[in-house]
């Protein structure tokens, strides 16, 4: 039923879209609303067409952390959705195909089970192909994306008396994908052999894709000799793929752990398959042709537009690799290297080793014969890396480590077209960087090597404020230059880019939702304002946004298109698309065409399109609460605001290491540690991940015991062992959004900010404008005396003039409107029992295995810690109820403007006895928790009636806030089962959301579809 009410509110935006396409009055982000908007200026079509193709929008799909649903589910459930679409647009004539559709959708399990039907893991193959179906469909949806297009553009063109030319209309679109055996960050079943498959599968699917196209070409063009010459040759091709793919088998044990020979030999054969190498001039020959009919005319540039897009690797490979594991690679190659690894292991702080690292790595590949010695390093290890082909990973001998990350190199060498970027997952510094060059100097042969972009990922507070200390160090490396320039003549016609990755979920969970927030925002300026220095500004500065797209707490206004604004990202802007958000943004045809008309005509605006946005009452042209009408002071004013809001976000993390996250080592009670192990962390873990990066081998995970609160005892889970989206799932699965965490003292943060720039500018002599405007806008006596807590028109100032406040009380506020904090009261309650089981000495049995003994052991142990650990757990709870007070308030007090002016006046009514002070909001003890939710629920205005309708959605999964869990004891398919509801709906996009630009509300159409 989840699935269905997402698909219901999907159908019924689209439906409210169709009314408004022809009217006067453009749908918001529409392709017509930017040609409106350049009547302005330079209307010529010519000028539209330069815009719109600028900008690059850059996909990059992964197969985890929260799909669950087997690839016939997701194909049933678009064929559903199609034939409900039809429906609407012809009626009854396709009632019966829709009543099929749904029958069929609701008899195809959602999961993927065994033969005994308990759900198991995907493999890396099954992956792959996941990540093909949703890439397949985008290239059958592509055309009407592009259709869209030209109906807006040639009438804009008619009505200024032009001529449009939609073959020169070339959208930068560009798919990419980790999920195709391209992510090996923490998951040890990707191998070279199943990595190889993929490239395999993606080569294959780009023919096959072709081969259809140009099979219905040519049955509108029977007699086009060169077009059947094509189609033949793309046919032979697509036969020889077919048998590769066939011999490679679906064995992932067999496939990822080849034989040495059997992979060069399999890698060959894959490259000997060359795609036709004029394809798309001999399809432009065609269509340039006069006697070529108009239907094959229309046909061939849905191909040429495909083909620019997806080429013959049908996308793009892209590796993610952890960067410790390439420094195991370096140091397995270079004994010298591999001796300061294990001087730092033996001598931790003693000195400084990422610099001499980076030192030893910058003097070898700086040399002229650089490439030979590390040639030679390579040959001397041969034989050993060799008979590692068919070894597991291993923490003690990094061999196969090195084989395989030496062969995905060799893949990256021979199919350039596919494979360009490699991301460094935990970037530590410069010396990363230099590491995966050094191992792409490795996979050389016959003079070429792999020339893969480099992408540093940072995702935790400790890089994330050394950000451009790190880009510095790899910019001014002499070999990194080099590098960089190889790079950009290969790919990019001689312009050097440099990608970075920001993590936005890794950088949460470590952080807190605050001080994340302030450090995202504060790297995206630092490192602007690096490359924008003339020593570095040749090299052209890409942002890369990690994290799930439409998890709807980690995207602020619930739209990918705010973050291109919030980080100023209109020439080119790339994110990740999780799991569950494939599922989300590319199984129906009208979610892709909404989902890249919407972001490419938003891109192709500019910045300045914001401007023209109405505010949070709908009025158009009132961007903020202080009025300046000087585009450029008001600028001015915004960066110095923002600047202060990202100071006080940041000072959150204190807080948040204190009370919430302590720091591996850290002596302080691991309380949040100790509530997750209550909430069962391991099960919902294993419940809500189905990707190959959880599965053990070829067998299912077995259920974990019982909750250890119910036996009488815990272990606190350790943060360093944590994964994000358990962390995240285990709090969501029982009403709590962890966004709300690490916000206890916000305000105080926030507010001696402001007193510290305040304080700064009364001590300079002479001050800006727009710093004068500062100071007028925050002369408030509260701020002056110092009240402990923001007056709330200063964080309604805040949230309308700082980009990085904004986008982190429009998380904080959907969080607390979706946090319910009932549930911890049934935890609460096992938690105090008084039963604790008397601990025991472990009685040993003459069969046990040593895994036995020793969680016998581990049962001892934790009974023996038993008292101490539940308490901190309800410490916890306690901390939560109080840390929930002042997030609810801070997001209340960030979206009502007040309604006396009174900088410590009253502000809208949110419960029945009248209107309520911040203040009294974070401290009155006659308000509840409940009230409080749903004050914050009232505040939401353009989403209240999707938030309604999503917690009844979740109380009737859980049972929410009855005296029983029905979780517990529950067997591994319920489990994910509820999990998979869950994703849906709490974890999906908010589709049946109103839009402040709608001037209706979409509930109603909802439930009518």
């Amino acid at each position: 039923m989840g699935h269905l009410y997402a698909l219901s509110a999907l159908l019924a935006r689209e439906r409210f879209f169709d009314t408004k396409r022809d009217a006067d009055q453009p749908v918001p982000g529409s392709i017509k609303e930017f040609l409106d908007s350049l009547n302005g200026s330079n209307g010529s079509i010519d000028a539209a067409m330069e815009r719109l193709n600028k900008p690059v929008f850059e996909v990059t799909m992964t197969a985890h952390p929260t799909n669950t649903n087997q690839l016939k589910s997701m194909k049933a459930q678009r064929r559903l959705g199609m034939a409900l679409r039809a429906c609407q647009h012809h009626g009854d004539a396709h009632a019966d195909e829709m009543m099929t559709a749904l029958a069929a959708f609701m008899k195809e399990p959602l999961l993927k089970l065994d033969e005994k039907k308990n759900p198991v893991n995907f493999t890396v193959r099954e992956e792959t192909e996941m990540m093909l179906y949703f890439l397949r469909n985008i290239y059958d949806d592509l055309p009407a994306v592009y259709e869209r297009f030209d109906h807006e553009l040639n009438g804009y063109a008619q009505s200024k008396n032009q001529k449009y030319n939609p073959a020169a209309l070339n959208l930068k679109l560009v798919l990419g994908s980790w999920g195709s055996a391209g992510d090996k960050d923490g998951n040890y079943n990707i191998f070279s052999g199943n990595t190889l498959q993929a490239v395999a599968l993606h080569r294959c699917a780009a023919m096959q894709a072709y081969q259809d196209s140009l099979s219905e070409i040519c049955s509108l063009m029977p007699g086009h000799s060169e077009l059947q010459t094509l189609l033949h040759t793309i046919k032979e091709k697509t036969g020889e793929l077919e048998i590769i793919c066939n011999n490679l088998g679906r064995a992932t044990t067999k496939t990822s752990f080849l034989e040495p020979t059997v992979f060069d030999s399999c890698m060959r054969a894959i490259a000997e398959v060359h795609p036709p190498q004029a394809f798309i001039a001999d399809l432009t020959a065609a269509y340039d042709a006069p006697e070529t009919p108009e239907p094959a005319r229309r046909e061939l540039l849905s191909l040429i537009r495909r083909a620019r897009t997806f080429g013959f690797g049908f996308g793009k490979i892209e590796y993610r690799e952890t960067a410790d594991q390439y420094e195991r690679v370096v140091g397995f190659l270079l004994p010298e290297y591999n001796a300061l690894l294990k001087e730092e292991k033996e001598h931790p702080g003693a000195d400084n080793y990422m610099e001499r690292k980076r030192e030893m790595l910058e003097e070898l590949l700086s040399r002229p014969d650089a490439a030979d010695i590390i040639r030679q390093h390579r040959e001397a290890v041969q034989s050993k890396l060799d008979e590692s082909a068919a070894t597991p990973y291993s923490a003690e001998n990094a061999a196969s480590i090195t084989y395989h990350t030496l062969k995905r190199m060799e893949l990256a060498r021979e199919f350039p077209d596919m494979i360009k970027d490699n991301v460094l997952a935990e970037c530590q510094g410069a010396h990363n960087a230099l590491e995966a060059l050094f191992i792409q100097m490795a996979a050389a042969k016959d003079g070429r090597r792999p020339l893969l972009g480099i992408v540093p990922l940072f995702e935790d507070p400790e890089t994330m404020q050394n950000v451009t200390g790190i880009m510095k160090g790899m910019l001014d490396s002499r070999a990194y230059q080099t590098h960089l320039q190889a790079v950009a003549d290969f790919h990019h016609e001689g312009r050097k880019t440099q990608q970075v990755q920001i993590a936005h979920s890794d950088n949460t969970r470590r952080a807190g939702m605050m001080a994340a927030r302030g450090f995202i925002h504060g790297a995206h300026k630092r490192l602007r304002e690096l490359y924008q220095d003339p020593q570095y500004s040749h090299v052209a500065l890409q942002f890369f946004e990690g994290g799930s797209i439409s998890d709807a707490y980690r995207n602020g206004k619930r739209a990918i298109s705010e973050s291109v604004d919030a980080f100023n990202i209109h020439d080119f802007a790339k994110f990740t698309f999780q799991g569950g958000d494939l599922l989300n943004y590319f199984n129906q045809p009208i979610s892709t065409a909404r989902l890249f008309t919407r972001n490419f005509t938003h891109c192709a605006a500019g910045p300045g399109h914001k401007d023209t946005l109405p505010d949070e009452n709908g009025k158009k042209g009132t961007y903020g609460i202080v009025k300046i009408v000087e585009p450029e002071r008001r600028a001015r004013l915004d960066d110095i605001i923002d600047n202060v809001a990202i100071e006080g976000l940041v000072e959150t993390l204190k807080d948040y290491q204190r009370d919430d996250f302590p720091k591996k080592g850290d002596t302080i009670p691991n309380r949040m540690g100790a509530l997750l192990a209550a909430l069962d962390y391991k099960i919902k873990s294993d419940a809500g991940t189905a990707g190959s990066r959880g599965a053990r081998g070829q067998s299912a995970i077995a259920l974990a015991p019982p909750s250890r609160v119910q036996l009488g005892f815990l272990q606190p889970v350790q943060p360093e062992n944590m994964r994000t989206i358990s962390f995240s799932k285990a709090f969501q699965d029982e009403g709590l959004d962890p966004t709300i965490i690490g916000t206890i003292r916000l305000p105080e943060h926030v507010t001696q900010a402001i007193q510290n720039k305040i304080i700064s500018l009364r001590e300079e002599t002479e001050i800006t404008p727009a710093e004068k405007d500062f100071l007028k806008v925050f002369q408030q006596p509260a701020i002056q005396t110092g009240e402990t807590y923001l007056p709330q028109a200063a964080f309604n100032i805040l949230f309308h003039h700082s980009p990085a406040f904004r986008d982190a009380m429009d998380r904080l506020s959907h969080a607390s409107a979706v946090t319910d904090l009932t549930s911890l009261n049934w935890y609460e309650k096992e938690l105090r029992r008084k039963d604790y089981p008397a601990p025991q000495e472990p009685q040993k049995d003459s069969g046990d295995t040593e895994e036995i003994t020793q969680e016998k052991n581990q049962r001892y142990a934790d009974s023996l810690s038993a008292p101490r650990h539940r308490q901190w757990a309800m410490d916890y709870i306690k901390h939560l109820r109080n840390t929930y007070r002042v997030a609810a308030a801070s997001g209340w007090a960030a979206l009502n403007a007040l309604k006396n002016g009174n900088g410590n006046g009253k502000a809208e009514a949110i419960n029945d006895s009248g209107s309520l002070s911040f203040t009294d909001m974070v401290k009155s003890k006659d308000f509840s928790a409940e009230q409080r939710r749903i004050g914050v629920t009232t505040a939401l205005k353009r989403i209240n009636d999707d938030l309604i309708t999503k917690d009844a959605y979740r109380d009737m999964l859980t049972l929410h806030g009855s005296d029983e869990d029905p979780l517990w004891g529950s067997d591994r398919l319920t489990l994910r089962l509820l999990a998979n509801a869950g994703n849906n709906v709490m974890h999906g996009r908010s589709l049946g959301a109103d839009d402040i630009r709608y001037g209706k509300t979409l509930a109603g159409m909802t439930m009518a579809a």
